[in-house]
């Protein structure tokens, strides 16, 4: 499976911050997937900003992994961050596997 956008490091580094955006352009709304994979660690955080950087979700642990989340926006920015500094562990952070756009033509219906 592809990683779609940017690459990130797995695992990630305790104590950072790791940033990947996402553009939609002009799609009626969207779907991304994400990989069952994603984790991140305890203390850490996974937060999901629209265009306007507004948060739109917070996700810990294993929230996010295989979720397909709708996103009605036309940028997507997902942002770890990690704060954890006391684990030995290191954990995997996240990737997403699969983006859907739907376009608007899809608002009206078959042509004929």
């Amino acid at each position: 499976n592809e990683n779609i956008g940017c690459e990130m490091m797995h695992p990630y580094r305790p104590q950072s911050t790791l940033t990947c955006s996402y553009s939609f352009e002009n799609s009626l709304t969207n779907f991304v997937t994400f990989s069952n994979q994603t984790f991140v660690g305890p203390g850490d955080y996974i937060y999901l900003l629209d265009d306007k950087n507004d948060i739109i979700g917070t996700y810990t642990g294993s929230q996010l992994a295989g979720a397909r989340l709708k996103i009605d926006s036309s940028k997507l920015t997902v942002k770890l961050e990690s704060s954890n500094n006391k684990s030995e562990k290191r954990y995997y952070g996240f990737s997403v596997d699969k983006i859907e756009m739907i376009p608007y033509s899809m608002l009206f219906g078959v042509s004929h």
